[in-house]
């Protein structure tokens, strides 16, 4: 069985676009198929090829089943999933890095019936996306007193989350400025932000310059 999407992606300040409910029934194997579809206008494919792409697929609790990100213009993710209801997002850091929006075409092939349907997303889906990509990752740092860093590296995409399970409100600085041929998702490499009392907050994703291979992130 096969199903297709097209769309093209927003920015994640305003709207995502590219949110799925995946119901998968009978449970099944999945390969999920995204590429950049390249219109000429937000984009030309034939001129420069390669965007940032990602997949993450989410269990119906949140937790992250699996998840794909490369610097091409097209991935595919392979997976078997139990009965059930799942959350899939495609989406481009292209999109932030360099305010390119292009049209992306989405294509799910399973062995068992399921059905594909676009939901209403938000900024708040893909934070809680990313932050389940981090705990599956399970790369943590513990600050004491309820303060964790989490971080996840995949194939050029680096993020790291800060989860604050205090009763206080805490001051937290994040210094990449030593970085090399990355790109940052605050437009920054030192950054300072409050993180209230019992939240997490998705601080940045560093993803790897187009047709740069010598990377660094860190001082």
């Amino acid at each position: 069985m096969q199903a297709r999407k097209r769309g093209q992606f927003s920015d994640f300040s305003s709207k995502v676009t590219s949110a799925y409910w995946l119901d998968c029934p009978h449970g099944a194997e999945l390969n999920i198929e995204l590429f950049n579809a390249g219109d000429g206008k937000y984009y030309n494919r034939l001129k420069e090829p390669n965007v940032d792409l990602f997949l993450i697929l989410l269990s119906s609790n949140g937790s992250c089943k699996t998840y794909k990100h490369s610097l091409d213009y097209y991935i595919t993710l392979s997976t078997t999933v139990s009965a059930g209801r799942y959350i899939l997002l495609a989406g481009s850091m292209s999109v932030v890095n360099y305010s390119i929006y292009p049209k992306f075409n989405l294509v799910v092939h399973a062995d068992q019936p399921f059905v594909l349907n676009e939901q209403p997303s938000s900024h708040e889906l893909v934070g809680n996306a990313f932050h389940a990509v981090a705990i599956r990752a399970n790369v943590r740092k513990d600050f004491g007193d309820g303060v964790s860093l989490l971080t996840f590296n995949d194939n050029g995409g680096f993020g790291f989350i800060c989860e604050n399970k205090s009763n206080r409100n805490i001051r937290f600085t994040a210094d990449f400025q030593g970085s090399r041929n990355v790109l940052s998702s605050r437009k920054a490499f030192r950054m300072v932000d409050v993180i209230p009392a019992k939240t997490k907050q998705l601080f940045a994703i560093f993803t790897r310059k187009v047709l740069s291979e010598d990377v660094n992130i860190g001082k």
